[in-house]
């Protein structure tokens, strides 16, 4: 009858017996005489032959084994990134599991992949199982809340989340429950909502910009200008969009090669800086007051300039604001006492032009100033 037999609950196994010489008679150990025996069940089994002379017996072993009960679940919907953990281990001594992913173990973790199909096949040595389930990923909700940003110190900005019907909750890190987030600080700011079976995370950083001061243009420059004298300034910077000086001019860099006022605004994302510097000649230097007032107490009464060099030539003029002439001198030593034509001039403002030669040093220094002076009554 050969070597005892293993197969599986619900296989037919016909036991069929091998002789060396015919023979006439089968008898099974159940009674019956067929030459073959068609059996279902575990057991010993025997038979006996004889060929009218001699006969001979045997008898084998069938063991039946049951299959391995192997269940995947049904098939189901993952939230993005979840992980998925089957577990199909069977009460066998003996049992080996070979998973479409190549894992030998009973228990697999199944990440989240749209549209996958997974099988595990189950042996007990004998018989085999197998099962199948396929994965999907749920949709969720769009939590892109836009690039991370920067601000500017006294700024804010309104982070929302992006309409969704699905969306039941919204969390953010704050601790806010609604699906807008004004945001006025630094810092990486979250928010989670839950559409009924999935929890989404969205994320944004945002940051305070260092804003410029005035003195990053700084015009860090000497009181004085000399004649052949440059005084170059750049206050270049990557966080400034523009510049412009009092020309006009749009550069970050700017040559001064004479006295006068001067001044550089620059613009960045938060605002302007600025700075300023007033400039005079090193060589005959002219000082003005801004205002005088001639009450006759011998405390600034009177208006002219004022300078250490040697005049060659002079001519001082005043104006009303109408441009008439109030008052003409080629005396650098005299001074203008608010009088005109023997009357008091009114309090107000006033412009002067001073046209002059003078001698520096042994160096002719021809030029011509002009400005505005504040009449005190």
């Amino acid at each position: 009858l050969g070597e005892d037999i293993s197969t599986c609950d619900g296989k037919t196994v016909t036991l069929n017996p091998k002789t060396t010489l015919p023979v006439n008679n089968f008898k099974w150990g159940d009674g019956t005489e067929s030459s073959t025996l068609k059996i279902s069940g575990h057991g010993t089994y025997t038979v006996s032959v004889n060929n009218d002379l001699c006969s001979a017996k045997d008898e084998i072993n069938v063991f039946y084994y049951e299959y391995p009960i192997i269940d995947l679940g049904p098939d189901t919907a993952l939230c993005p990134k979840a992980n998925y953990n089957i577990d199909v281990t069977a009460p066998f001594e003996i049992m080996e599991y070979n998973w479409s992913t190549g894992n030998k173990a009973p228990i697999q973790q199944i990440n989240a992949v749209d549209g996958s199909w997974y099988w595990v096949e189950a042996t007990n040595v004998v018989c085999r199982s197998t099962d199948s389930i396929f994965i999907t990923v749920r949709d969720v909700p769009n939590m892109d809340l836009g690039p991370d940003t920067a601000i500017c110190s006294d700024d804010e900005i309104t982070v929302s989340v992006l309409d969704d019907p699905t969306i039941q909750s919204y969390a953010w890190s704050t601790g806010l429950k609604t699906q807008d987030l004004i945001i006025n600080d630094s810092g990486e700011y979250t928010v989670d909502v839950f559409d009924g079976n999935c929890t989404t995370t969205g994320k944004i950083l945002v940051q305070i910009k260092q804003d410029p001061t005035n003195a990053d243009v700084k015009l860090d420059a000497p009181e004085t200008i000399c004649i052949g004298e440059v005084l170059s300034f750049d206050v270049a910077d990557p966080r400034f969009s523009a510049y412009e000086w009092q020309d006009g001019s749009t550069s970050p860099r700017f040559d001064i090669k004479s006295e006068g006022l001067y001044w550089v605004k620059a613009t960045h994302a938060c605002g302007v800086v600025t700075d300023s510097v007033i400039l005079e000649k090193c060589e005959c230097p002219v000082w003005f007051p801004s205002a005088f007032n001639p009450d006759g107490d011998d405390l600034n009464d009177g208006f002219h300039p004022q300078s250490d060099c040697k005049f060659l030539s002079y001519k001082f003029y005043i104006y009303n604001r109408w441009g008439e002439e109030v008052y003409y001198s080629e005396d650098p030593n005299e001074s203008w006492d608010g009088m005109h034509l023997g009357s008091k001039m009114q309090q107000g403002s006033y412009t002067y032009r001073l046209i002059y030669t003078a001698d520096h040093e042994g160096v002719r220094i021809d030029d011509q100033l002009s400005g505005a002076i504040l009449l005190l009554r």
